[in-house]
């Protein structure tokens, strides 16, 4: 009963470092996997603001193609005295065109530095995620290390188990000379006859293999008798 008292202590001590390590590893994967959601919506939030600066460089094209457009047919309007009014229209659509470009040019500056921003804030994300991941796998090998070694050097592995299995082995050495001490002389006696008699069996095979003559004679003189 004590033996299976000191075993539980000890898976009791044991689970109660696992459980330890478990606990702080749970709580270090979940900073983790906040950092790495937040990682998430940068990228995603920069994926919306590339595809928005994208439309707005095609748009500033196609606006600076629309003011060399109606520059061309206000030049060409106005040479003709009869289209001066036209003229006047192309005069006025290339100055809207151009307002519109500026406004677009303007919105492009405004976003490409909110994707420069989005950028960085991005790679420190991604670098504080490889961080956190690498100090929490540097921090459960510690803590694995350190807590087998606790458990090598507890007292109750080194004293008490100890004791437990010399007490056993004692117990059986008593045993075991208990039961060599209940044979009786007269088994010892016999036992010392049969082995003389063997002995003394394997002696006269041995001699009839050496002397193999001498065991025809005495087949003969038997016959003879």
């Amino acid at each position: 009963m004590k033996l299976k008292r000191i075993i539980t202590s000890v898976s009791a001590q044991f689970d109660d470092l696992v459980s330890k390590i478990e606990n702080h590893e749970a709580v270090a994967e979940s900073a983790i996997r906040e950092a790495r959601q937040q990682t998430a919506k940068i990228q995603t939030q920069l994926n919306v603001i590339s595809r928005r600066l994208t439309g707005l460089e095609t748009r500033h094209q196609t606006l600076q193609q629309k003011i060399d457009t109606w520059k061309q047919r206000a030049i060409v309007s106005g040479n003709d005295n009869d289209d001066r009014e036209k003229a006047l229209r192309c005069v006025q659509a290339m100055k809207n065109a151009q307002a519109e470009s500026e406004q677009v040019l303007q919105q492009i500056k405004e976003t490409t530095a909110l994707k420069a921003e989005l950028q960085m804030h991005l790679q420190e994300s991604e670098q504080q995620v490889i961080a956190l991941q690498s100090r929490k796998e540097s921090l459960v090998a510690r803590s694995a290390k350190n807590n087998v070694r606790k458990f090598a050097d507890s007292e109750v592995q080194q004293s008490d188990l100890s004791s437990v299995f010399d007490r056993w082995e004692q117990n059986l050495a008593a045993d075991e000379y208990i039961s060599t001490s209940n044979h009786s002389s007269e088994d010892y006696l016999d036992h010392e006859f049969s082995k003389d008699e063997k002995q003394h069996e394997l002696e006269d095979e041995l001699e009839q293999l050496l002397n193999p003559e001498q065991k025809q004679d005495s087949k003969e003189a038997n016959n003879e008798h």
